[in-house]
């Protein structure tokens, strides 16, 4: 596992443990995230770099009208944090929050070359 984001063999990793049927893990993930954010807000910290992807999969299956589902967004880290499907984006998501246990500005991800770049997670929708 890398410091920041997750290899495509990782993901491969982590995938084959999923019980949920690819094609519906997305909206259940948006599901669950949903109703822990109403109750923390500030935890969506915790999902580093893969917030804004994320918020990306709550706007398209929650789409409630709650700051969770607001217009903010990163597209250069939501770009780099991306693995390609819905499905594996929301299982990165959620197993780096499950490997972060708090809520924490300071993020991270990791290039091609494996240089570890710094960077702070704001999501100005995000109550304060």
């Amino acid at each position: 596992m890398s410091s920041g984001y997750y290899s495509e063999q990782d993901m491969d990793d982590y995938a084959v443990r999923v019980k949920t049927a690819p094609e519906d893990y997305p909206a259940r993930a948006a599901q669950s995230t949903a109703a822990m954010l109403r109750k923390h807000p500030s935890a969506y910290k915790r999902y580093g770099v893969y917030w804004w992807g994320l918020k990306t999969l709550l706007r398209k299956y929650i789409h409630d009208g709650s700051w969770y589902c607001g217009p903010e967004t990163d597209a250069v880290m939501e770009t780099r944090a991306n693995h390609g499907s819905e499905f594996r984006n929301a299982l990165a998501a959620l197993v780096y929050f499950d490997h972060h246990p708090l809520a924490d500005s300071k993020a991270q991800w990791e290039d091609s070359q494996g240089v570890i770049h710094p960077y702070t997670l704001m999501d100005i929708d995000a109550p304060s």
